[in-house]
């Protein structure tokens, strides 16, 4: 028996890891006797496109820096099956490392990194079927391998890799869109053509809980719809987005009139109608089926904004808040109860007068003293603060057709990824710049009861993903249809 514990050995991802290029596929080669030219495409392909699914390789490291196991995710592992993808393939463990653990521990990594990647599926050629079924694969399919000899295929289905997570509730404002496309927004006094009408479905609330929906989170929409509001209720269905607390009023539903010119940006008006219809009353019952723990999501398009912070503050509940459109009437809801604030350049400037960065921050935790600050620029990118230091992640570029729905995209993304980050998924992605993590000259204290205890790693992945989708979302036309889900932004 030799003393070795696989717990010391870190999985590591090639993906983050590109100087061990060379040195894993020169061992894969040898473990299983393919050219080692066929694993360095793969690998090179897989350090092209590291937030993709496939392909992927994964390896541990002993005390000296040896691969001492590994395996990788490819498309097809020579079989005739090309339906039933990806495969997982190559796993080996050397021998003197072997009855440790360190299989089944790899094969666990491997099914979250691929759930959280947006998988729902892995398949896996073998004759080892004994071994695997202890491991949860199922017997999927006879198939006939690139030789010609028939062989056995198994499945691993990846649902239990992606536990629940704590309910969110986003309780905002549901919009019928009418989407202009003209040559340019519409100067005062002007009247100018449009060259095509859209009626969308939209609001920051609507928009925001599809987002969260499409990330991955157990979302539900609170807010109030008119009885030509259908439509909405529709919407969020199809999405995934529980409506059991979507209310009806018998004020027309609210709605936006917003230009979106040849550059893609925008000018929105809006009509509240049935938005601006809360009760009280009504607030407290839908509050009720949410516990401490459980996320609120806010913006500025709804009345009892003060009452509904306040009140779900005293739950326990972690405020996040969207001050969209900004309002100074802002300034009195109990901003220090928050845990989040998101924002973006436009709306710091209304709501701190500042527009050199260090100073936007310093005034907005003067605000919000108790909430991490989250900071989108545009095509600068974004910035988190959090904890007394600073991140940046920039844009990934993208043809803009239309960035109506792009900062509820990224405030989706970026909470549900913090979300899960709290579950026991892979951390090791390759994710921002960040600017040294050094402390701000600002009197910060950390974030207290209400605030999401997250670490680097998890703020970092936020950022990029979030990005990464907003990205995804400017892309398209349209509000709540251009956000994109979560496998079409880790496997597209």
């Amino acid at each position: 028996m030799n003393s070795y514990s696989p717990r010391s050995f870190p999985i590591m991802l090639l993906r983050n890891h590109p100087e061990a290029l060379s040195a894993a596929a020169t061992w894969f080669s040898e473990k299983w006797g393919i050219p080692t030219e066929a694993y360095q495409e793969s690998m090179e392909e897989c350090l092209a496109n590291p937030s993709s699914a496939v392909p992927q390789w994964y390896f541990l490291q002993n005390e000296q820096q040896d691969i001492i196991a590994g395996c990788g995710i490819i498309e097809n592992d020579f079989h005739d099956r090309k339906d039933l993808a990806p495969n997982l393939c190559a796993l080996y463990v050397e021998g003197k490392y072997r009855r440790q653990g360190i299989a089944g521990r790899l094969l666990a990594f491997v099914c979250r990194d691929m759930a959280r990647l947006g998988l729902s599926a892995l398949y896996l050629v073998t004759d080892h079927t004994s071994f695997y079924e202890r491991y949860g694969w199922t017997f999927a399919a006879m198939v006939t391998g690139d030789d010609g000899c028939m062989t056995r295929l198994y499945k691993r289905q990846l649902s239990e890799f992606l536990p629940p997570v704590s309910k969110v509730l986003v309780f905002g404002s549901l919009n019928i869109d009418h989407v202009y496309q003209v040559e340019h927004i519409a100067a005062p006094g002007e009247t100018i053509a449009s060259k095509k009408l859209q009626i969308l479905c939209g609001g920051k609330g609507l928009n925001q809980a599809i987002a969260f929906s499409k990330a991955g989170a157990n979302t539900y929409l609170a807010g109030k719809i008119g009885p030509d509001g259908g439509i909405l209720k529709e919407a969020c269905q199809q999405y995934g987005v529980k409506t059991d607390f979507l209310l009806s009023s018998d004020l027309p539903s609210g709605h936006a009139i917003i230009q979106v010119d040849q550059e893609g940006q925008n000018s929105i008006l809006l009509f509240g109608g049935a938005n601006q219809a809360q009760s009280r009353a009504e607030i407290d019952r839908i509050l009720q089926n949410f516990d401490a723990g459980d996320r609120l999501v806010l913006q500025n398009e709804i009345n009892e904004l003060p009452y509904i912070i306040e009140s779900a503050a005293a739950k326990g509940m972690e405020l996040i808040l969207n001050p969209s459109p900004y309002h100074p009437d802002l300034q009195n809801c109990g901003l220090g109860k928050l845990s989040w604030l998101i924002l973006n350049e436009v709306e710091a400037f209304q709501m701190t007068g500042e527009t050199e960065l260090t100073a936007i921050l310093a005034r907005l935790k003067q605000y919000c003293p108790n909430a991490g600050i989250v900071l989108t620029l545009g095509e600068e990118g974004a910035v988190c603060y959090q904890n007394g230091k600073l991140y940046k992640q920039a844009c990934f570029p993208a043809d803009v057709l239309d960035t109506t729905a792009a900062g509820d995209t990224f405030t989706g993304y970026f909470f549900t990824e913090l979300l899960l980050s709290k579950k026991e998924f892979p951390k090791e992605i390759p994710l921002t710049e960040e600017l040294s993590c050094e402390e701000l000259p600002l009197e910060v204290d950390s974030l207290e009861v209400n605030s999401m205890e997250v670490d680097k790693a998890a703020i970092e992945a936020a950022l990029y993903t979030a990005s990464k989708a907003a990205s995804i979302t400017v892309s398209r036309n349209g509000a709540a249809d251009s956000i994109p889900t979560r496998q079409e932004l880790f496997t597209g």
